[in-house]
């Protein structure tokens, strides 16, 4: 257990809001958290278990509060009677590639079982860097994951906001999640299945249940394959029709001998290409932010024929017998621009997506009657309420 004292949570979040936090705590094993609770016990301390911060806003008040950061890197691929054990990063500077690193019987391995339609099993630590995550598993000709590029995070804190993009969520790929129960000094192992897990639409039972379970790994099942899919039109239609812009540099051509990964390359330069056009990557002038603030609104039908009977032309996607509705179009139709600021010029939205807000140097309530401002002006113009999607710390702050 390694302790950091006086963190500023304004520089673990990204949407760089938060006081200075007493104790920052690393977790790397189960070892290390026991002795956290047991230290959280003893010092009568609130907890928060937190990620990279880039789908939580802070707390701006001082608060006897112990941070728990899971910092645990292992990855395990599982195959027929094959094992192969790696470390990767717990976290990294966004980008479309990092360093090429290939294991070569892994992707032998891959390849060969590609041909038979096996599956394999995938065993990460909560404390991974998504991204790279995602990067790595490409490189080795797993490319489910790849329309979920440029997401910030850990891989731990996906199946709490059940997280997705461009046609992919991860309840898709997930086999079981395996947490830790936190209830006075003993930590209790709780596996939960895809079922348990009661995923949906950025939501499942991990994250009504924040910070009562400690995520250690997530366990992925995927199958073999050689084809790229495509579910989501805005991607397709861009990847097919600029594909020359997203080929690969002489580097990677030659360090990558296999077509499909140079295919799951492309894709995935394609999708950092829309994400930053869209200011959804974290690495520039709009990175403080938490990238889309509004989840999109999902209709019944009968609240759907309602809203169009006013509005007859709103976009939707119908999923089964509901209506998903873009919040960013909710946000525009209210009369709300990109690029709009609050009085204080302190928090706005994008300039370069409506779903997306921006710190400019704003405190808690700043943020608080913006969203409120938004939230208002979009229900008196069509009477469709938004919610937040990023995690507010204020209402998950518990003792053991």
């Amino acid at each position: 257990m390694k302790i950091h004292y006086n963190m500023s949570l304004a520089e673990k979040t990204t949407f760089g809001i938060g006081e200075v936090v007493p104790y920052f705590i690393e977790i790397i094993n189960r070892e290390d958290l026991i002795q956290a609770i047991n230290f959280i016990k003893e010092n009568q301390l609130f907890y928060f278990i937190l990620g990279e911060g880039s789908n939580t806003i802070g707390i701006d008040k001082k608060l006897p509060l112990a941070i728990l950061h899971p910092n645990n890197h292992q990855v395990i691929y599982k195959i027929e009677d094959k094992e192969f054990h790696f470390r990767l990063p717990t976290s990294v500077q966004y980008k479309e590639f990092y360093q090429i690193t290939i294991d070569e019987d892994l992707l032998d391995v891959v390849n060969f079982y590609c041909e038979k339609n096996k599956r394999i099993q995938i065993i990460a630590d909560a404390g991974i860097n998504w991204d790279y995550f995602v990067f790595f598993n490409i490189l080795h000709g797993i490319g489910h994951f790849t329309a979920m590029s440029g997401i910030p995070g850990k891989v731990g804190s996906t199946p709490i906001q059940n997280v997705g993009a461009y046609g992919e969520e991860i309840k898709n790929f997930v086999r079981e999640v395996e947490t830790l129960l936190l209830e006075n000094r003993t930590t209790t192992q709780k596996i939960f299945s895809n079922s348990e897990c009661q995923f949906r639409y950025r939501d499942s039972i991990l994250k009504k249940h924040l910070n009562r379970f400690y995520i250690e790994k997530v366990i992925f099942d995927v199958s073999l394959e050689k084809d790229i899919t495509i579910k989501y039109p805005e991607l397709e239609k861009t990847f097919y029709k600029e594909k020359d812009l997203f080929r690969l540099n002489d580097f990677e051509e030659s360090s990558i001998k296999s077509e499909t990964i140079k295919q799951y390359f492309q894709l995935r330069k394609c999708v950092y290409s829309i994400r930053r056009k869209k200011g959804m990557i974290l690495d520039g002038v709009y990175s403080k932010s938490a990238g889309s603030f509004f989840t999109n609104p999902i209709l019944t039908e009968e609240e759907f024929l309602q809203v169009q009977k006013r509005i007859n032309h709103i976009p939707y996607f119908k999923e089964n017998e509901h209506y998903k509705i873009p919040a960013a179009w909710l946000i525009e139709y209210a009369g709300i621009q990109k690029g709009e600021k609050n009085f204080h010029n302190n928090v706005g939205i994008s300039p370069l997506h409506a779903l997306a807000l921006i710190n400019y140097g704003a405190r808690f309530n700043d943020l608080k009657e913006f969203i409120k401002y938004i939230q208002e002006k979009v229900y008196k113009k069509t009477n469709i309420i938004l919610n937040p999607e990023p995690i507010f710390m204020e209402d998950f702050i518990y003792k053991i």
